[in-house]
C-alpha cells in the first residue's frame, strides 16, 4: 500500500511539474512578443493589453494544448468602438479564437481573422501582406493587426513581429 501512495505521489508531482514548465515557455513566449514589439516599433512603451490578455489565458489554462509546439503563430486586434480585443493562436494542429472585453473572454465565435490572412501569416510573406494591405484594404475603419510567429527550439525562442492595416477582398475572404 505504501508503494502505490508512493507512485500516486509521484505521478501528481510530475503532473504538476509539467505544467508549471509548461506555463513558464508560454510567459516566456508572451514576454518575448512584447519585447520585439516593442522593439520592432510596433507598439509604444506604455501599457501592453495584449501581454496581459495572453498572461490570462496561460492562467486559465486555455494555452495549454501549444505547450509542445514547435511554431506559434498569433493575430491581435483591438476594436475601439467596442473595447473588444480579438485574438487567435494557432500551430499546425489546432487553433483558438477568443475575444476579450472588460474581463470576460469568448471562445469559439468566428475569427475576424480571415482565412487568407492567417495563410499569411503561416508562410511569413512579408511583401504579400503589404502588397495586400495597399491593394485590398478594409474599407470600413480597418482594424491595425499585430501579427507574431514564434519558433521554438527547447527553451531558445525566435519572435518575428509585422504589424499591419486589416485586408478584405469580398470574393475571397467572404
Amino acid at each position: 500500500m505504501s508503494d502505490m501512495k508512493i507512485i500516486l505521489f509521484s505521478i501528481v508531482l510530475a503532473m504538476s511539474l509539467n505544467t508549471g514548465c509548461g506555463e513558464n515557455i508560454l510567459k516566456k513566449v508572451s514576454i518575448a512578443i512584447s519585447k520585439e514589439q516593442l522593439k520592432e516599433g510596433l507598439r509604444k512603451d506604455d501599457k501592453d493589453y495584449y501581454h496581459g490578455i495572453r498572461t490570462e489565458l496561460i492562467k486559465m489554462d486555455s494555452l495549454d494544448i501549444f505547450q509542445n509546439s514547435e511554431t506559434l503563430f498569433f493575430l491581435e486586434t483591438y476594436e475601439y468602438e467596442s473595447g473588444t480585443f480579438y485574438g487567435k493562436i494557432w500551430n499546425t494542429r489546432v487553433q483558438i479564437s477568443y475575444t476579450y472585453n472588460q474581463g470576460v473572454f469568448n471562445f469559439g465565435e468566428r475569427s475576424v481573422f480571415s482565412d487568407f490572412t492567417c495563410e499569411l501569416i503561416e508562410r511569413w510573406d512579408i511583401e504579400a501582406i503589404r502588397k495586400e494591405e495597399n491593394e485590398n484594404p478594409s474599407m470600413n475603419n480597418p482594424f491595425l493587426i499585430y501579427g507574431t510567429r514564434v519558433i521554438m527550439n527547447n527553451q531558445d525562442l525566435k519572435v518575428d513581429c509585422i504589424g499591419f492595416n486589416e485586408i478584405f477582398l469580398l470574393e475571397r475572404d467572404n
